[in-house]
């Protein structure tokens, strides 16, 4: 997964499309699926270069492997955006 550095450096850098690029390229290695802090930067990439679906969709996997805390170091604008949509309806019981 040396590629995930790459991506990780890039998204800090605001390199968002280039981060897109090696993150997407990550998704082939062993054992990405289930790294939450890959599913993490995805998001975010996603979510800053305005493909909300694809933001949805890995920021939910970052949550659900990492819990809540996976955004605690993160900009609070990444968290706000999933967690309500993650919320269940009431049931009516």
């Amino acid at each position: 997964m040396d590629l995930y550095p790459i991506g990780d450096a890039q998204f800090l850098a605001r390199e968002y499309e280039k981060s897109r690029v090696a993150l997407t390229q990550v998704m082939l290695c062993p054992n990405a699926l289930d790294n939450p802090f890959i599913s993490l930067r995805r998001g975010q990439v996603y979510f800053e270069l305005g493909d909300t679906r694809l933001a949805e969709d890995s920021l939910a996997s970052a949550f659900t492997l990492g819990g809540t805390e996976i955004f605690d170091s993160e900009a609070p604008k990444y968290a706000a955006f999933i967690l309500p949509k993650l919320k269940r309806p009431a049931t009516g019981d």
